[in-house]
């Protein structure tokens, strides 16, 4: 039964080529490396798109991620739903897609944060200057013109996370437990 399937993919994908083949000349013999050639334009283009939206994105990574978008076009074309190239920005933009999900930004930032942030840090050091101490959450926001709960919410975001159990400055070596003597220690008991 999975034999059957297997071999009706194989055909559609030679099917497919040969489709590929004989609309653009360029693409004889060569097959895949043909199509990845000829469309390199595409390939770009669109990870040129994606790079002006995605910060942090390494230019090559996005190009290669949209190159194998194309193999994944190519794999998995069927003529009988349309062209090509449609199929393959479709492919390509899924491939990256997926690839920016996967960066991992674990923390989305909203925009007014990052606009006011530089602002609040401002601010406080003012403040501190002036009262000669540190200011209140409740004497920023009356500064600021703002929520308490918004000068809260960034300055748990300036803070950042704490360190992690094993990171420089935490505390893990009390959490471990040291062998009595020699003898537990030779045998492997803790």
């Amino acid at each position: 039964m999975f034999a059957n399937r297997r071999d009706s993919t194989v055909s559609q994908r030679d099917t497919a080529l040969k489709l590929l083949r004989s609309r653009y000349p360029g693409i004889r013999a060569q097959g895949i490396a043909a199509i990845c050639e000829m469309f390199e334009p595409l390939v770009k283009s669109q990870a040129r798109a994606y790079r002006q939206h995605v910060l942090g994105a390494d230019p090559d990574d996005l190009e290669q991620e949209a190159r194998i978008g194309l193999l994944q076009a190519c794999e998995t074309f069927r003529p009988k739903l349309g062209a090509f190239p449609t199929h393959a920005v479709w492919a390509i933009r899924n491939a990256l897609s997926k690839y920016v999900e996967g960066l991992g930004n674990p923390v989305k930032v909203p925009a007014w944060m990052v606009r006011r942030l530089p602002k609040l840090r401002r601010m406080h050091i003012t403040l501190a200057h002036e009262l000669l101490r540190e200011p209140s959450r409740a004497e920023l926001a009356e500064a600021m013109k703002m929520p308490e709960r918004a000068i809260e919410a960034m300055q748990a975001y300036d803070a950042g996370p704490g360190p992690m159990p094993g990171e420089y400055g935490a505390k893990v070596g009390s959490q471990l437990s040291k062998p009595r003597n020699s003898s537990q220690r030779r045998k492997g008991v803790w």
